[in-house]
């Protein structure tokens, strides 16, 4: 409907949105942030909890005393396990309940970016505008609805930013200890927390000739935050053991650049372009501001740091390690928008600008419908259902390793299962043993693979074949269950 509007029309409904924001700042504000309260919480529970999810119900189910040797075993810190904790006590751990902490916790990001636009110097029309574009986009929305620490990340990453924007402004020494205190938790919630204080510090640093008074406070800063990161790091040792055991990492290129900024854009490679081209004219000189207005949006350098230095840095070691994954990038994710509002600042015509908000608009609405109706995470009630109606007794479930049994464990709480299940041999001991074993006593074997297991399956399916022969498989979204018999005559 909006590409219908002739450039008179939408030049008309800009002029009413702008008096409009004039008369009831407030109440457009909250009615975004209704809007991105309501995209969070539809259907939140549609989708089956992953692996990720049900390691997440895992850790967090356990006794206090058993939380930091499970921990141990994830490559995350534990605060928001501990505060999973405790929602699940008080909450229950239903998908809607699990999932409602990490909503919750989005919506909350929305005031907190409009903050922070503000506290950027943008007016209240482009702050606004800011907030409508997270509120609305396709990234934090889909994580919005997941039971991980990418929620808090984002909103403590918003909150310690504008602290640190408004110490900048002001040399407040409150804002400056809430630096502090939200980048522990911060740092506390997600590793990629520690980017943050780097890329404060490089602009700091970048700054330091202008500002030399601003430097001996935040080095007392950076002592205090090692001092309490301090006590974690044995934790962080033995994690990086199980790093090296991730695969899952993406691949060192410009493609996963491009992919990375098609996910920002709404799976939507024509928005995506769109914003990289806005972003690109927020590198203009500033035009200039009517009377009362700020003059451009500042610290843009900072942006730009925030935005490329999460993303960059992990993408050149990710071939050392897993250190780069898509959504850990949602760090970035405010700088990318706000550069794409300073860009879009910078254009002079009315008419262009209405015209820009239309496309955006429309770009952005098939990708986030799609979400609501194609499931992109692991089909585990589905799995249940499919192996229910084929399965005998006497069936063994092998799944592919041990974190893959807890989703299934959930999904198939509603209807229990009297199966026998095993995690499969990988690399311990001797496989073919096992699989000796296995043929003995079970005349078929239902293997479980998820998507990251996938890189094996060949493997696996080697060992099984001397002994079993294939009776059928069903690819669902990130998993699929293999069906093998076994052969005739003896194991």
């Amino acid at each position: 409907m909006a590409a219908k509007l002739s450039p008179l029309s939408l030049a008309s409904l800009n002029r009413q949105g702008q008096r409009a924001v004039r008369r009831h700042p407030h109440a457009l504000l909250a009615a975004i942030i209704l809007l991105g309260a309501s995209l969070r919480l539809l259907r939140l529970d549609w989708q089956d909890l992953w692996l990720d999810e049900a390691f997440s119900l895992h850790i967090a189910s356990l006794p206090w005393s058993a939380t930091l040797a499970a921990i141990q075993q994830d490559v995350h810190p534990p605060l928001f396990y501990l505060l999973l904790h405790g929602w699940i006590a008080w909450l229950g751990d239903s998908a809607y309940a699990l999932r409602l902490l990490s909503a919750l916790t989005s919506v909350l990001t929305l005031p907190a970016l409009y903050a922070l636009g503000r506290a950027l110097r943008l007016e209240r029309s482009w702050s606004l505008l800011l907030t409508f574009l997270m509120a609305t986009a396709y990234f934090p929305i889909r994580f919005a609805q997941e039971t991980r620490s990418f929620s808090l990340l984002l909103l403590l990453a918003l909150l310690s930013m504008l602290c640190f924007v408004r110490w900048l402004a002001r040399w407040n020494t409150w804002d400056l200890l809430g630096v502090l205190l939200l980048t522990v938790a911060l740092i506390y919630t997600h590793y990629y927390g520690l980017f943050l204080p780097v890329v404060q510090t490089a602009w700091l640093v970048w700054r330091a000739p202008r500002q030399r008074a601003w430097l001996a406070p935040w080095v007392l800063l950076l002592g205090v935050l090692a001092l309490a990161f301090w006590p974690w790091l044995a934790v962080v040792k033995q994690q990086a053991l199980t790093l090296r055991m991730v695969t899952h990492q993406a691949p060192s290129s410009l493609t996963t650049i491009g992919e990375l900024l098609y996910r920002f854009g709404g799976r939507s490679f024509l928005l995506a372009g769109l914003c990289c081209l806005l972003m690109g004219f927020s590198l203009r000189a500033p035009r200039a501001a009517p009377p009362r207005s700020p003059a451009a949006l500042t610290h843009a350098g900072l942006l730009w740091l925030w935005l490329i230095f999460p993303v960059l840095v992990p993408l050149l070691l990710t071939n050392l390690a897993a250190t780069f994954t898509y959504r850990n990038a949602i760090i970035s994710a405010p700088a990318f928008w706000l550069l794409v509002v300073a860009g879009w600042r910078q254009v002079r015509s009315r008419r262009v600008r209405s015209v820009l908000f239309a496309l955006a608009l429309t770009l952005s609405l098939p990708g986030l419908m799609r979400y609501y109706v194609e499931p992109d995470k692991e089909q585990w009630r589905a799995v249940v259902a499919w192996i229910a109606q084929y399965a005998q007794p006497g069936d063994l479930l092998l799944f592919d390793n041990g974190p893959t049994r807890q989703p299934f464990a959930y999904a198939a709480r509603a209807a229990p299962t009297t199966w026998a299940q095993e995690t499969f041999p990988n690399f311990e001991g001797d496989p073919d043993a096992v699989i000796r074993r296995y043929a003995r006593r079970y005349p078929r074997v239902w293997l479980i693979a998820t998507v990251y297991g996938e890189a094996r399956l060949d493997w696996r399916l080697g060992l099984l074949t001397p002994y079993y022969r294939l009776r059928g498989w069903m690819p669902f979204t990130d998993v699929m269950p293999v069906l093998l018999e076994r052969q005739p005559g003896p194991p």
